[in-house]
Parts: C-alpha cells; sequence; structure tokens
C-alpha cells in the first residue's frame, strides 16, 4: 500500500513536469513519454506478436 502511494505520487510529479514543459518534446522524447504512461497505466504488454509483417517475415 505505501509503495503504490510513492509510485503515485512520483507518477503525479513526473505528469507535472510534462504539462509544464516550455518546449514542445522531441519525437524520440515523446515515443519516451508515451512509453512511460503506457507502462504505467496498462502495464506490461501480455499478447504475443500477431503481426502480419511479423507473419510474413519470419515465418
Amino acid at each position: 500500500m505505501f509503495l503504490n502511494l510513492i509510485i503515485s505520487q512520483k507518477f503525479n510529479k513526473a505528469a507535472e513536469a510534462i504539462r509544464n514543459m516550455t518546449a514542445a518534446p522531441s519525437d524520440d522524447e515523446m515515443k519516451e513519454i508515451y512509453a512511460l504512461y503506457k507502462q504505467s497505466t496498462v502495464g506490461d504488454v501480455n499478447t504475443g506478436e500477431h503481426c502480419i509483417l511479423t507473419r510474413l517475415v519470419f515465418f
């Protein structure tokens, strides 16, 4: 429970820092921000790679 509170506080602090950015982030920074957001809100990816391109290239 205490760990969840610490993580939540860190997330809120990071979200506030992003909201207060004075310059637009670069594409690479946006990708990292989005990846961290998805990781924190959805969690680990729990599906396999079922993309048609993966099947075409590797199978």
